[in-house]
């Protein structure tokens, strides 16, 4: 950089003092320094915090419907134990680079959550959310020979703007859960019927916790003589045990 402040004097009249500053390393400081904040240095893509702002920020702005999809790897942990960590960053950045490929950054955006979770935000309708899980799932397919590479998706529309990324990401969490591991679909929505279930399931267990928490009795036997001796109270939960 190269400066030059003009000085006015009466006696002298004017003149110039030039400045040369290398600036090149102050750059490449402040550049690495917003790099870290803002992404993640395994496979450059958004870090979650920054990814909630940028998403957000679309959702907020963008018409048309949109779509979190947060996505994770089958028996990743097994892949590292197995092959090394090195493998696992390895395909780690490989699901980065292809995703970054399928989505258009004017509308769209994604990052990596923490571990193999990786989150995006999509434009369109179902049918482009299929064919984006659809596509990256064969192309993971197809990474190596070694092992098989399988994803899961859980998916949440986003039906009010307003509501947070954080929560969306939530949903889309409980909509993964119940596919993870199936055999017969790698995806799902979180919508009205997927709720609805959930909450039966959630009544259910909350039904079962308050009936396992009741205290239960059982007579007391005296021996040898076989004679009653009075109830005996078991804690919540427990079983009477014999002896």
């Amino acid at each position: 950089r190269v400066t030059y402040p003009c000085l006015a004097d009466p006696d002298l009249g004017i003149r110039y003092i030039g400045t040369i500053s290398d600036v090149d390393e102050v750059t490449r400081a402040t550049q690495a320094l917003r790099f870290r904040a803002e992404y993640d240095p395994l496979t450059g893509a958004y870090n979650m915090q920054t990814f909630f702002e940028k998403a957000d920020l679309l959702i907020r702005q963008g018409d048309g419907p949109r779509h979190i999809v947060r996505f994770d790897v089958a028996g990743f942990k097994g892949i590292n134990e197995m092959f090394g960590l090195e493998e696992g960053d390895r395909l780690l950045r490989a699901i980065a680079h292809l995703v970054r490929e399928q989505i258009d950054k004017r509308w769209e955006t994604f990052g990596r959550l923490s571990g193999d979770v990786f989150v995006a935000c999509l434009a369109g309708d179902r049918e482009r959310v299929r064919r984006f899980v659809g596509w990256l799932s064969r192309q993971l397919r197809e990474y190596t020979q070694s092992y098989r590479v399988m994803l899961f998706f859980g998916i949440c529309p986003v039906e009010k703007r307003r509501t947070p990324v954080h929560v969306l990401c939530d949903w889309a969490h409980l909509a993964l859960k119940t596919v993870k591991g199936s055999d017969l679909t790698n995806y799902a929505f979180y919508d009205g019927e997927l709720r609805a279930r959930l909450l039966d399931e959630n009544k259910c267990t909350r039904l079962w916790k308050k009936a396992s928490s009741c205290s239960i009795s059982s007579p007391r036997w005296r021996f040898p003589a076989a004679a009653l001796w009075g109830p005996r109270l078991w804690p919540a939960g427990g079983t009477p045990r014999t002896g």
